[in-house]
């Protein structure tokens, strides 16, 4: 069972705004708070005072929300289908993340729009002509962007600022696109602000490459991190970029219908689309030179790659005269020590007190004692030899298991002898030499 796209009740808390024409007089936004149980009958009825221009209900996210908060309508389905005369556009236009508008021309005219629904605040409006009133409903998320008046970014009263509705427009409906005609001004601001700070990212990496020196230790990774975040904004800015572009079309769409600027373009829009040409410009440019500093980088990397393969180079050179000359070292050492010790064992053994050197003729030269000598020594002597041997076949068990286990050779460590373990080790370098060489 497919569930209804409507929500089941009204939000707790709603604003309701009533805005006037401005051309007799400048009475600002008359704002209603209401409840979820007013919300329907405030909308539908008809305001004992001068009727408004719009009657707009207002909801704000004023918490840090997930981007699917402006995915489904917030009302129930009889505000929504008053609001709009076409509520499906409207429902099929919220999980758009790209965002979007659409107009109907017919009588009644209506107007939905969706703004892309990223990191960046967001809203949807949707907007149809009720007689002498366009009425609609209005929600945003200003995810933590303010003007530089300090108001919440896509703010209905503080977007209506300065816009002028006038009182000939209720006949035609041309008040319609007043509403879009300030979210579009707000969003421009907005998309300067950002593409501006991205230049700056964008011209500080530059900056910094240009004088990069090899010798002092920069964090290239910074850098590649501040090109990835460049690179994404640009992704944003140009969707959002294009999103303007169709609230432009749309809006002139809507104002052709009247008679009066049927032949000329709509005086508003001229500032803003000569804002949009001047975007596409650094849109064009900003990949480039984001691909461009990648590329400078990746040098940098590299170069500082082959230094520091040199100085592990020149430090394995190092070492390994170093331990060329311990090597030479060693031997001498050897060399002396079996020049020398044969004699040092015959001088030793000769000059033990078992051997009279004084005797005189017919004296035993050694005593009795000799024997002692031998049986202590020759049992000491094999006793350190089997110990060695001992030492050297457990080595060899963990030789062979190892080597059993990282070449695949299936061998029984009780089986396995030293010269065999030598003959396998030297196939085994054999082929990975051949390897090499190949």
């Amino acid at each position: 069972m497919i569930s209804s796209p409507y929500a089941k009740e009204n939000p707790s808390s709603v604003l309701g705004l009533d805005i006037s024409c401005t051309d007799g007089g400048t009475d600002p936004p008359v704002s209603t708070e209401l409840r979820d149980n007013e919300v329907h009958e405030w909308f539908t009825s008809y305001p004992d005072n001068a009727a408004p221009a719009l009657r707009v209900l207002v909801l704000h996210d004023q918490k840090p929300a997930p981007n699917s908060w402006l995915s489904t309508p917030h009302y129930t389905e009889a505000v929504v289908r008053h609001a709009i005369w076409r509520p499906e556009a409207y429902i099929d236009l919220l999980p758009n993340r790209g965002g979007g508008c659409a107009i109907f021309l017919d009588d009644p005219c209506c107007f939905v729009l969706q703004t892309p629904n990223d990191d960046g605040p967001a809203c949807s409006f949707a907007l149809s002509k009720h007689g002498h009133v366009v009425k609609g409903i209005y929600t945003y998320q200003s995810k933590g962007h303010r003007t530089s008046e300090g108001a919440h970014l896509f703010d209905p009263v503080s977007a209506m600022q300065g816009e002028h509705i006038q009182s000939g427009w209720r006949s035609t409906g041309m008040q319609i696109v007043v509403l879009p005609q300030a979210i579009a001004k707000v969003h421009a601001r907005y998309i300067a602000t950002e593409l501006g700070e991205t230049l700056d990212m964008m011209s500080s990496v530059e900056h910094l490459i240009s004088r990069y020196n090899a010798s002092q230790i920069t964090d290239l990774a910074v850098w590649g991190q501040k090109l990835h975040t460049c690179s994404t904004r640009i992704l944003d800015l140009e969707r959002r970029a294009r999103f303007q572009a169709q609230v432009f079309a749309a809006i002139e769409s809507m104002t052709m219908t009247h008679q009066h600027y049927k032949n000329k373009p709509w005086p508003p829009l001229a500032p803003l689309k000569s804002q949009l040409e001047c975007w596409t410009f650094d849109f064009e440019t900003l990949p480039r030179r984001i691909e461009n500093a990648r590329s400078a980088i990746n040098s940098f990397v590299q170069q500082r790659n082959e230094q520091l393969n040199l100085s592990i180079a020149h430090s394995s050179r190092q070492m390994t005269e170093a331990a060329l000359r311990d090597n030479a070292t060693m031997k001498t050492i050897a060399i002396l020590t079996m020049v020398f010790l044969p004699s040092t064992a015959v001088a030793t053994f000769f000059s033990m007190s078992m051997f009279n050197w004084s005797a005189e003729s017919g004296d035993r030269l050694e005593t009795k004692w000799l024997w002692v000598f031998f049986a202590v020594a020759v049992p000491l002597t094999g006793l350190v030899l089997a110990f060695w041997y001992w030492w050297a076949r457990r080595y060899e068990r963990e030789v062979s298991v190892r080597f059993a286990e990282e070449s695949g050779y299936d061998l029984v460590p009780n089986q396995v002898t030293l010269g065999s373990l030598h003959g396998d080790v030297e196939m085994h370098d054999v082929h990975i030499e051949s390897k090499i060489e190949g």
